[in-house]
């Protein structure tokens, strides 16, 4: 599932790829759902090949004009996409293996003329391919083959400072690890590896294995699926016709969001509304008492993050997010 702003700025579309439970029937039709202030549509377009497959990855270009879908048993196929009417077309077959190779990670370069693949197999590799080639598959590239464990590999991520980075999840090769037990850390688990220049090729892309450490967090196969919400219309487009009759909508206020999980001891924060780049997250019991500090990385208009609060006693707290210009506040009970 992927989504992407509209040609006018204002709605969004909404793309998901058909499962057809069935090896034999398979299935290749992409369902795109028009979203606006007047409700939902949705499309139904059969385009591309027919395999059954239940994992796959589907991702915009940060242009908003090309979509990429990878599944687990061998695909990798590139569609335009018009903004304006949702229509994908033009496909082109990047690869297409008859067997599990185990695609599991796409993303886009920032410039949006190269893309990344991972696999999620006995052995987990990074391909970089070049869309500006006249036959992409010959462009195909290995940056990485990671044989620290069996079926590392998970999803690619273009972040908002222009960095590709890709998750990697532990298995021991004896249970499924989720969750992880205290025990298992591993560089696989408590590291992202790091695509630093995207748009360069070849081994000019400068990547890093394990090149981001998460501060003893650990991860699994996935990262966040965000949209670009810096998107914005296509100037000259028949659809970029809101902005001459219609008023700016209000900035959105700041709100913070606090969700305490009892059983995985865990704080959920999110803000919304956010103006500030930088900040501070604070924690203080009713009495006045801080119990915990760290700097806030915001991407503006959103601040995301959880806190492992086992440590911390029954009661009351109250949790502030500090920005260059807000001051954000809220209360939650750990019972």
């Amino acid at each position: 599932m992927t989504a992407v702003r509209h040609a006018n700025g204002r709605d969004w579309w909404l793309v998901t790829r058909e499962l057809i439970d069935t090896i034999v029937s398979g299935g290749n039709s992409f369902h795109v759902f028009h979203i606006s202030p007047s409700g939902i549509t949705e499309d139904i377009q059969a385009i591309g090949l027919s395999r059954y497959s239940d994992l796959g990855n589907l991702t915009i270009s940060p242009q908003g004009d090309r979509l990429l879908f990878t599944s687990y048993n061998g695909i990798i196929a590139l569609f335009d996409f018009d903004r304006c009417t949702g229509t994908l077309s033009n496909q082109v077959i990047i690869d297409q293996q008859n067997t599990d190779i185990g695609y599991m990670g796409a993303c886009f370069s920032p410039n949006g003329q190269r893309i990344y693949v991972s696999t999620n197999n006995e052995e987990s590799v990074l391909y970089q391919y070049d869309l500006t080639a006249p036959v992409i598959r010959y462009t195909q590239l290995p940056l990485d083959t990671n044989r620290e464990c069996l079926y590392s590999g998970g999803q690619l991520r273009l972040a908002p400072d222009g960095k590709v980075y890709w998750s990697s999840g532990w298995y021991n090769g004896h249970q499924f690890p989720y969750p992880y037990q205290d025990t298992m850390y591993h560089p696989v688990n408590t590291h992202l590896s790091v695509i630093n220049d995207p748009d360069a090729l070849g081994t000019a892309c400068n990547y890093v294995r394990f090149g981001h450490y998460l501060g003893g967090k650990r991860t699994y196969w996935g990262l966040p699926n965000n949209p670009d919400y810096s998107l914005g219309p296509v100037a000259g487009s028949i659809c970029d016709s809101l902005t001459t009759n219609v008023t700016a909508p209000p900035l959105q206020e700041a709100a913070l969001h606090l969700f305490y999980h009892p059983d995985w001891k865990q704080l959920f924060v999110n803000a919304s509304g956010i103006k500030g780049t930088r900040g501070q997250l604070q924690l203080y019991n009713t009495t006045g008492a801080l119990l915990h500090t760290e700097p806030a990385s915001i991407q503006p208009p959103y601040y995301t993050r959880q806190l492992d609060l086992s440590d911390l006693a029954q009661g009351v707290y109250i949790l502030v997010l500090q920005t260059t210009t807000e001051r954000l506040s809220g209360r939650f009970v750990k019972p």
